[in-house]
């Protein structure tokens, strides 16, 4: 449920109100600066900061008018980061970007993009480093991998694919 934009001259021109917008854009802009970030997440920042959801509103609107903010982009930006430094199965991936405020038809139109290749890739990257000291023909380290994989938001489906991908590795 998404209220009507509120415009700069819909707030009371006071000196406060000029001196809070001021404050509100350089808190949002300086939050910006460190990572991209989606609405719902400078939403939360300036609410936790106990600005009015007028001005709220008003920021949110500026920042998506010149690009600061895009839920997009900060999608493939968070698709991307999992994919190669911190990889995360599909189901997980999904799961993190509704808690940042995505919309369901956005993250699986971006999700189209992650190949079973590279998800396998993905698993395979994490079931190796989870293995290091561990010996994958063992049924009970294979179960505890198959646990830890399902945790971090892998099917059972590409699962079985990365365990038997590892022991034929092994066997040659």
């Amino acid at each position: 449920m998404m209220s009507r934009p509120i415009q700069k001259h819909q707030l009371r021109r006071t000196k406060l109100d000029e001196e809070l917008i001021k404050k509100a854009k350089s808190d949002a802009i300086r939050y910006l600066s460190y990572r991209e970030r989606s609405t719902k997440e400078v939403r939360d920042k300036l609410y936790k900061k106990k600005y009015s959801q007028n001005i709220i509103e008003f920021i949110i609107n500026y920042l998506t008018e010149r690009d600061y903010l895009n839920d997009k982009r900060f999608t493939q930006m968070w698709l991307h980061s999992r994919i190669n430094y911190n990889p995360r199965g599909r189901k997980l991936i999904y799961h993190e970007l509704i808690q940042k405020g995505i919309k369901s038809q956005l993250i699986e139109s971006q999700l189209q993009n992650l190949s079973e290749k590279t998800e396998l890739n993905m698993g395979l990257k994490l079931a190796e480093k989870w293995l290091r000291s561990k010996n994958i023909e063992n049924k009970e380290t294979q179960t505890k991998l198959k646990r830890y994989l399902v945790g971090k938001g892998f099917n059972y489906y590409l699962i079985k694919k990365v365990i038997n991908n590892i022991l034929a590795k092994k066997s040659v």
